[in-house]
Order: C-alpha cells, then structure tokens, then sequence
C-alpha cells in the first residue's frame, strides 16, 4: 500500500461524482456539493484531484477552484476500474472516497463499491467518507424502509448493508463520519474499529446574507410574523407533516410564515408511495393558503440567501437521523439559529420548542453553529500524519 502511516499528506485525489464547472448548487445529491466544498477549502493545503464522472460536454480534464478535475467515469458496473486507471496516473498519498448508497448508479454499483477500495489499496492510504449511515434499529423497521423508498425483502436488505459496510471499513485505512452519533453507530452496529472512525464536521459556504428588513419585504413576509424555514429536499422521513401540525394554529393566525425551501428528491419520484405522500403534502399546503395561511413550497432553488437572510428559524424536524444535514450546516455556519428537533417529536411539542427557541434567539435546545469550509480543511488528515 503506497505511502508509510505517519508520513505526510501532500497529494490528495478525491473519488466521487462531482458538479459541472460553475455549477453552485448542483441537482441530485448533496454529496456532490459537499465534495466540491471539501476539495476547494482542501487545495488551500494539499495537491488536489476529483477523480469524478463524465458528463456531456464537459472536458474530460480542467481546473476550477484549485482543483485538478478529471472526469473518468461512467454509473456502470466499470467505474472501479475506471477510476482506479486514474488514480495510479495521479500517484496520491491519500485516496478519499466519498460514499453514499446510490451515489455511483442504481443497487449493483452499490453493491460492487468495495471493488473501488481494494483497487485503490495498492495505490495510497484509502480515506472513505460515509455520508448516511442507518442503524440496525433503523433497518429493521419497515417503517423506515417505505420512508426511504427502499423496496424489498427487509432481512436480506439489512444482511446486504451490513455486509457491505464491514467490508468497507476492512478495506479502508480511515472511515470519516460527520457525527459523534453515527461513529456509534459504526462501532456498536457495524463493528469497525473504534481506531479507524473519524468524526470530521460537515462543512458549509459563506453566504452573502442580505439585509433582513429588505430579504422580508422581497419575500412579501408580512411584519410581526415568525418566519419558519424549511430547506432541503423535500423527503418523507424530514417531519414536513409534522411540521405542518405544529404550525397550523399559528400560520391560521397570521402569527407565523413557513416557506419551505427545496422541491422532490431526484431519485424519488419514481416511487409510487412517494410520489402519494408528495401529492398529499401538496394538497395540505394548497388547503391551508386557501384559508389563509402564509406557507409557501418553492421548489428547487439555486440561491438561498435571501430565504436565509429573511429566516428567524430554521426547522428541522427529521423523523430520522442517518445522516449529517447539510442544510443545517449551511444555516448554522452563516449565523441562521437551527432548531434540529428529534426524531419521533409531535405536532403540539414541536411547537412549544419553536416558540422557545425563537424568544431565546436560538438559545434554547440551539446546535453550535457548523465550522466554515476553511475551517474544516484546517489539518484535515492529521489522523493520518500521526503515529496510530
């Protein structure tokens, strides 16, 4: 395996799908803004490439950002050895490769991941972020299972995942989770040693926050009204319809505006039980403005400042937690309070913890606010330049 433990990081490349050039906010997975985030704020440190995936029209190698982009694969079963064939011309010290379950294709790319690893192992240490990390708690449960859109026999799912992350932290040198919460996970469910699994934070832009009178006034944000935003893409196990409840008596009063910021996941319309619970979701929102109500759906959006700018709360009310939000990052980091509510919360007490946490200004049951990018990049791979 190419480069001694201990030594030091110069060259990284990073495998993972990646946006098109000058593309801020790309559709599809968050992973891939994130990367591009994580790869900029890193080349301020280390030699950086994406060894990423083609896309039409855009030339096959380029550098934006201070990093060196080369597109080499394809969502085929091939794209280990593809990316692999660029990792030895690049000659790394670290190989760090983002996961998610469909981040590389449908279930037999999935499945075949680990291929990328022992292809990369002969060529430098391999670093793997893990981007959603689910229970065996969260496996078992059906419930869990249609939320996500996850069809299939639930035992052999769980057997699958089970296998596949074990085989993931036996070919790493290094698993990265972005919560203390899933490096439990990892350890207690998965059994990857304690050793390997690195909690590094989600990182987040700076964004340009525009005044909030004028950001208000834009949105139409009538004076006196509490704005509550929801940011992200709009998913079942996010609590939209508990969020709903919660705030139904308040946005009927007039003392509440609730935008909800992102449009359908692009990966879960096909799903008939989604595509119902959308519906239904888009029905109560049309019903509630028909009887007054402020609350508004935007759809995909490119530029979220002036939501942000305009919010006095961010809610988030996940029914489950799997993964880190990068939308509450993206809040938090830019000075935005963020009220992450925990799962399995109702209508009635979610409320009660809005009301508290907008009076307190963010003080109450509030997450410390999300480092910078450049405040991640900051000695990123130290676990690897120091002895054990």
């Amino acid at each position: 395996m190419g480069g001694a433990a201990g030594s030091r990081v110069r060259r990284v490349a990073i495998v993972s799908p990646y946006p098109a050039p000058g593309e801020r906010s790309p559709r599809g997975s968050g992973v891939l803004s994130y990367t591009r985030g994580l790869a900029e704020a890193l080349a301020r440190h280390y030699e950086v490439f994406v060894v990423a995936d083609a896309l039409p029209g855009v030339p096959r190698e380029y550098v934006e950002g201070g990093v060196t982009v080369v597109r080499a694969f394809r969502p085929d079963p091939l794209y280990p050895l593809r990316a692999a064939e660029e990792l030895r011309r690049i000659g790394p010290d670290v190989v760090h490769v983002q996961h998610s379950y469909f981040l590389y294709g449908g279930l037999l790319e999935g499945a075949i991941f680990p291929a990328l690893l022992a292809a990369s192992r002969p060529i430098a240490r391999v670093v793997v972020t893990m981007h959603d990390l689910p229970s065996l708690r969260q496996l078992g449960s059906p419930e869990f299972l249609r939320m996500n859109g996850i069809r299939g026999p639930g035992p052999v799912l769980r057997a699958g995942v089970v296998a596949l992350n074990r085989a993931i932290a036996s070919l790493a040198d290094a698993v990265i989770v972005h919560e203390e919460f899933l490096r439990e996970v990892a350890v207690r469910d998965y059994r990857m040693p304690p050793g390997k699994v690195v909690v590094r934070p989600h990182g987040a832009a700076r964004i340009a926050l525009e005044d909030r009178a004028r950001a208000r006034g834009e949105l139409g944000v009538g004076d006196g009204r509490t704005l509550v935003l929801f940011y992200g893409y709009l998913s079942r196990y996010k609590g939209l319809d508990v969020l709903l409840r919660a705030l139904e008596g308040g946005l009927l009063e007039g003392r509440y505006s609730l935008i909800i910021v992102g449009g359908p996941h692009p990966r879960a319309p096909g799903d008939p039980g989604y595509r119902a619970w959308l519906s239904g979701l888009l029905g109560r929102v049309r019903e509630l403005r028909a009887r007054g109500a402020d609350v508004r759906i935007t759809g995909f959006v490119r530029d979220p400042a002036p939501y942000l700018s305009a919010a006095d709360v961010v809610v988030l009310p996940y029914l489950e937690r799997f993964s880190a939000s990068g939308p509450a990052a993206a809040a938090s980091a830019n000075g935005v309070p963020v009220l992450l509510a925990e799962p399995g919360v109702d209508g009635g007490e979610l409320e009660r913890r809005i009301v508290e946490f907008v009076e307190s200004r963010g003080a109450a049951g509030g997450r410390a606010p999300a480092p910078l990018w450049e405040e991640v990049a900051e000695g990123y791979y130290s676990f690897l330049e120091s002895p054990g």
